[in-house]
């Protein structure tokens, strides 16, 4: 089988130091040496079709979706991956619909850069057993989120919290690490990272813009019950609110358990687009090809991240839970694949509430060689009401974006490279 290009393509020019493949459809930013690259991926790369022909050759799966798109409002990002002899990676991004100025709920994607961020801070602080140690939050602020079952032997951490949160999208733990950062920690660093259109300034659960603005204050505590870092409480610089100004969405919402008309307001609540996290999680993936975009963080720690987002939760001995692979994984495999095959590997952090439903993933197979990044989001509230839980995560989400990553893996499967990855350091042991 020979590699083609698309019969659309007309050029490569250069530019500074990359090159910009030039098509009738699209435009592909691919990075030429990783140890030059000011980032890896195009944030501004415009849409192709290249998404809507593969879709269109599946009308079974996707044509309802498909003819939907202003009211669902689908996004996808996909990300070929090629490497060179020495193994490193040049990237090519694909993107359907995607648009920075569109809101969507960013709901549990949040939860990734927050990971890497209290990792940063851990290693800021300095404080010798900090992330192991025994974390009692001494505040009033509760959000009154739902409580997750799962057995442990070991008190709160900044450790365990990481854990549930990443593998299993905990909402408490979120919380946790939240109050540990504070908002301008949070926001400060991401604009630093040149993420200026990210907001992070919310926890989940019932908390009012007045109390996502301050954080409860903490006590750490080690084996001998002595504390080792006391934080207080920390208030926000500023009154953080969405910068794509008032947003409002649905034609109805639940308030104290009653259903007003008019649309949710999202104009206090977290801002995070989709290029937004895609780039997050490329950059944890390959942070050696982000440099402009690398969280201050050391190889083990980027390692230990890429653990925590490929792991099951069967695959957890402390905590420990009865739950399926794909609990936390929305593409490839549908809610009837109850174990993943060992052979494949989704690195994936995902979101679910008010009717958005997305996942974010870097796909690896083991034994074909293949590798590659899709996220997606899409909103399936055919009711239009917010906050009454009834939405159509099961009857149209899931199975769209199982049947989007079935699509883009078995498209990767026979795509030809000149060279097969060496992915030996995504091997979960």
């Amino acid at each position: 089988m020979t590699r083609t290009r698309n019969p659309d393509s007309e050029k490569i020019t250069s530019h500074g130091k990359y090159k910009i493949l030039i098509t009738g459809k699209f435009s592909l930013i691919l990075s030429v040496f990783l140890a030059a690259s000011a980032g890896a991926y195009a944030q501004s790369a415009a849409n192709s079709d290249l998404l809507l022909r593969w879709m269109q050759e599946r009308p079974r799966f996707f044509s309802g979706v498909l003819r939907g798109v202003d009211t669902n409002e689908l996004q996808i990002l996909y990300t070929q991956i090629d490497r060179d002899r020495q193994n490193r990676p040049s990237f090519r991004t694909f993107s359907f619909r995607v648009d920075a100025g569109k809101y969507f709920y960013p709901a549990s994607f949040v939860k990734l850069p927050v990971a890497a961020l209290t990792l940063e801070k851990i290693r800021r602080l300095s404080i010798p057993g900090l992330a192991q140690a025994r974390m009692e939050n001494q505040g009033q602020i509760d959000c009154k989120v739902e409580r997750m079952n799962f057995r442990t032997r070991s008190a709160p951490s900044l450790q365990q919290y990481l854990k549930r949160m990443l593998l299993v999208s905990d909402n408490e733990a979120y919380n946790a690490l939240y109050d540990f950062l504070g908002a301008d920690f949070i926001n400060d660093r991401l604009a630093e990272l040149g993420y200026n259109g990210a907001r992070i300034f919310q926890r989940a659960g019932e908390c009012s813009p007045d109390q996502n603005l301050v954080t409860n204050p903490i006590a750490f505590y080690d084996e001998r019950k002595r504390v080792i870092l006391e934080q207080p409480m920390l208030h926000s610089r500023q009154n953080y609110m969405n910068p794509l100004g008032h947003i409002v969405r649905g034609r109805a919402h639940i308030e104290n358990d009653v259903q007003i008309d008019g649309g949710q307001d999202f104009s206090y609540r977290n801002r995070l687009s989709l290029e937004d996290i895609h780039s997050i999680l490329m950059s944890i993936i390959f942070p050696e090809a982000t440099p402009g975009r690398r969280f201050n963080l050391p190889a083990e720690d980027f390692a230990y991240l890429r653990r925590l987002i490929g792991m099951s939760p069967r695959e957890s001995p402390d905590p420990a839970y009865r739950l399926p692979d794909n609990f936390a994984n929305f593409l490839l495999f549908s809610r009837q694949v109850r174990r993943i095959p060992p052979n494949i590997r989704s690195f994936n952090v995902v979101a679910r509430a008010f009717g958005y439903i997305g996942d974010s993933a870097y796909i690896v197979d083991y034994n074909k060689k293949i590798e590659f990044f899709v996220s997606a989001v899409l909103y399936v509230n055919e009711d239009g009401v917010m906050g009454d839980d009834v939405y159509d995560y099961d009857r149209i989400g899931m199975p769209f974006l199982a049947e989007l990553g079935r699509l883009v893996y078995e498209k990767e499967s026979q795509r030809r490279r000149t060279v097969r990855p060496d992915l030996r350091n995504f091997v979960i042991r």
